[in-house]
């Protein structure tokens, strides 16, 4: 083999080594932390938010750990690096210390095992974090992490970093003989509203809630075989509609219909809008006015359950109610609105911009017009169906921006 071949081939030979080495990192380097150099990341875990027990002075007691921590619940990164060979425990800790202090951190506690100012004698066990951790093979663990005084080279730093929102990023370093580990947490709020039952709420204080906190709830209407009539027994269901819109002036909704598979899709796309808009009439012969509620069929698109079933069938036919109203966001811990008046939403921003039509802002009562006459739930479904396709294009709007807000509070 020619000499210049043979470098060429050993030259990409070791640079694919070094690419493929590279890529087997199980994570990535903290955005505001990088890694020492030289360090080669050995295990690393994420979570959207998790709890971990941050050290924030010597700890004295195993008995007592936690008295000697900080628990903090938020968004947890865990990283374990293998250390250099030839650096001092000393020289990386104060490297990591620079900057974090260059990026606004303040040091909250610092030892050293020479110092004797770490831990107490012995080992005592001083839980941190426990969770799923991947190593540099693939391999998953799930074990629990914990504050580490090796030989006489051990280090630990705490650092803290407070944003002007009252955000909170906390740094935990322990740093032992061969490799280094690292805690982040940035505190935040946990996320709720994510996990819902199948019950529709069936009074008006119920329903207000629903819409004043996820902005949304399904209602299993009770309707007969295949057609859009509301049958006598969901008139009550209606009627609690009815009054938390009567209750709450400044509410707009959106009426979603769904089915389930069975059937063809342009049926069951027109069976979902005449469902909705059956719903919409009767909310309208309660005295609500039309011009607050949208409508729009939905078909089989969005199941929420198994078709496969019976059970789950039953839980696709429905009609969604969704809070559409202007400047509402879904809330969170963090978001959540201020105290209202039992049985009112606290919905409209005083900065919310004015509307349309005296503040108004138009749905489906502008295309209908004042004295328009109010499609019958018993009524013909074509002209159902065709008042929901009218205001498909301005339900979709709104429904989309809407999206688009919860997607950045999310």
């Amino acid at each position: 083999m020619p000499r210049l071949l043979f470098v060429l081939l050993t030259t990409l030979f070791l640079s694919l080594g070094t690419t493929t080495a590279f890529a087997r990192e199980p994570g990535a380097d903290l955005p505001f932390l990088s890694r020492y150099p030289g360090m080669q990341m050995e295990t690393y875990s994420h979570s959207a938010f998790d709890e971990v027990n941050i050290p924030i002075r010597k700890i004295e007691s195993e008995k007592n750990w936690r008295a000697y921590t900080e628990h903090l619940e938020g968004e947890v990164t865990y990283i374990e690096y293998y250390n250099p060979k030839g650096r001092s425990s000393l020289e990386m800790m104060s490297n990591f210390r620079q900057a974090l202090q260059n990026a606004g951190f303040k040091v909250r506690w610092e030892c050293s095992a020479s110092a004797g100012n770490c831990i107490g004698s012995g080992l005592p066990k001083v839980e941190v974090w426990r969770g799923t951790t991947v190593n540099a093979a693939g391999t998953t663990d799930n074990r629990e992490q914990t504050v580490y005084e090796w030989l006489n080279t051990a280090r630990a730093l705490t650092a803290e970093h407070r944003a002007p929102n009252g955000v909170r990023t906390v740094v935990f370093i322990n740093l032992t003989d061969g490799s280094t580990r690292l805690f982040a947490v940035q505190t935040k709020p946990m996320q709720t509203g994510l996990v819902t039952t199948n019950l529709t709420p069936v009074d008006s204080a119920g329903m207000t809630a629903a819409l004043q906190g996820p902005g949304k709830f399904d209602m299993h209407l009770p309707f007969d075989y295949n057609k859009a009539t509301l049958r006598p027994d969901a008139l009550k269901t209606v009627g609690e509609l009815a009054q938390t819109m009567r209750q709450n002036p400044q509410l707009f909704i959106g009426l979603d219909g769904h089915t389930d598979n069975i059937g063809g899709t342009d049926s069951n796309q027109k069976l979902s809008e005449a469902r909705a808009n059956a719903v919409k009439a009767a909310l309208v012969a309660q005295g609500i006015d039309a011009s607050r509620i949208a409508t729009r069929g939905l078909g089989a698109t969005q199941p929420v359950a198994d078709n496969a079933t019976d059970a789950g069938r039953a839980k696709n036919r429905r009609v969604e109610v969704v809070n559409l109203t202007p400047g509402f966001v879904p809330a969170t811990s963090s978001t959540a609105p201020g105290a209202a008046a039992p049985g009112q939403l606290s919905l409209v921003p005083a900065s919310a911009p004015a509307a349309a039509n005296n503040g108004v802002p138009q749905m489906q009562g502008s295309r209908q017009g004042t004295g328009a006459s109010v499609p019958n739930p018993a009524g013909d479904l074509a002209n159902q169906a065709g008042y929901a396709a009218k205001d498909q294009l301005e339900y979709e709007v709104r429904s989309g921006v809407r999206s688009l807000v919860h997607g950045l509070f999310r």
